[in-house]
């Protein structure tokens, strides 16, 4: 449990660190609330409970002054820091060949290099109060590196490697390390490109989902902790097989739409995959799992083929036939005559004059 702890939250002012704030604050977390605009933080600790107990500190991390004013603070409020939650970052979504120097600059500086020094200067504090934790908010993008979002990538990538590295160099001072890694979620500093990412499927999920999963992970002590969407299929399959998520988001210009349409067939794979598994363990919302995708992925055959499966073996010989129907279609319009001729067949059991508008 984390009531009694005190955390500091860096970018506390909005977003991922202001939902960490309140959500914090309401397990009985002690708060400093860390960022540059104090009217944002003030909003934040309004919005808390009267009882909940939460410091503004306003100050940029990326500045040695920042930094040790932070530090002086906490030794003069309460002396000790159990968690610390590294959640400042910059977003920008742009092609490396359109940033200037200054603005690639200050994205490392901010994401990565800023982090990086603010824990090397709290370390004898977290130290003082072990076992404590330091979180480091990363994202989905730290392991799956999309076009036009290179440097973004990049500092989460090495948020990772830093997590990594500090988790085996300071066990033996009792301070842990979480690394987390949210999807895309709606803040200010993705507001911009919100638009463009639900265009090509991308998911964005809201702040306050994202700081109850997160907050989750640092209860139970884990090491690594990633969105609890079906993007994390997507992260092992970039770890096992990166050359799939390389043809997918290839960057020719010429085969944008070609690409959303075999990134959006991997994604229905994946989730009928996580579909077909809540099945395979008598999950009770596995059977409307497969609808919310047949929905979803109307063009995609094999929810419909699992379906006709399972309305066959209970009876409901109708919808199996529609079912069966409407992936056998999809595999025809594919070019997968092999497999929609073993589906024709199953039809053929239940409907044999459906089966001949397909064979026609």
């Amino acid at each position: 449990m984390l009531g009694g702890q005190t955390a500091l939250i860096t970018g506390a002012g909005s977003g991922i660190g202001r939902a960490l704030a309140l959500e914090g604050a309401q397990r009985g977390v002690t708060l400093f609330l860390v960022g540059r605009r104090p009217e944002k933080l003030r909003e934040t600790r309004r919005l808390m409970s009267r009882h909940a107990i939460a410091r503004p500190i306003v100050a940029d991390i990326s500045k040695p002054d920042g930094r040790l004013l932070i530090r002086d603070t906490i030794l003069r409020h309460t002396g000790l820091l159990h968690l610390l939650v590294n959640n400042a970052g910059q977003f920008a979504r742009r092609a490396l060949a359109d940033m200037r120097d200054a603005e690639v600059g200050n994205m490392v500086d901010v994401n990565l290099v800023a982090p990086m020094l603010l824990i090397r200067d709290l370390l004898p504090l977290l130290e003082r109060s072990a076992p404590s934790r330091i979180v480091n908010i990363g994202s989905m993008y730290g392991d799956i590196a999309y076009p036009e979002i290179s440097v973004y990538s990049a500092t989460k990538f090495g948020l990772r490697g830093l997590s990594d590295a500090l988790r085996r160099e300071l066990a033996a001072r009792k301070i842990a390390v979480t690394y987390v890694a949210p999807r895309a979620t709606r803040t200010d500093a993705m507001k911009p490109f919100a638009n463009t990412f639900e265009k090509e499927g991308v998911k964005i999920d809201g702040p306050d989902f994202v700081a109850n999963w997160i907050w989750n992970a640092v209860e139970k002590r884990q090491r690594t902790a990633y969105s609890p969407t079906f993007e994390r299929v997507f992260v092992a399959l970039q770890r096992v097989a990166p050359s799939l998520i390389d043809r997918s988001l290839g960057s020719r210009p010429a085969n944008k739409p070609k690409r959303r349409r075999r990134w959006r067939r991997i994604q229905a794979t994946a989730e009928w995959r996580a579909a077909r598994s809540a099945y395979d363990e008598n999950k009770p919302n596995a059977e409307a799992l497969f609808h919310s995708l047949v929905e979803k992925y109307p063009d995609e055959p094999d929810p419909h083929g699992f379906l006709g499966n399972i309305y066959y073996h209970s009876g409901h010989f109708s919808e199996a036939a529609r079912h069966y129907h409407a992936a056998a279609v999809q595999l025809l319009k594919q070019g997968n005559r092999e497999h929609a001729a073993s589906i024709i067949s199953l039809i053929s059991r239940i409907d044999p004059a459906l089966a001949d508008t397909l064979r026609s």
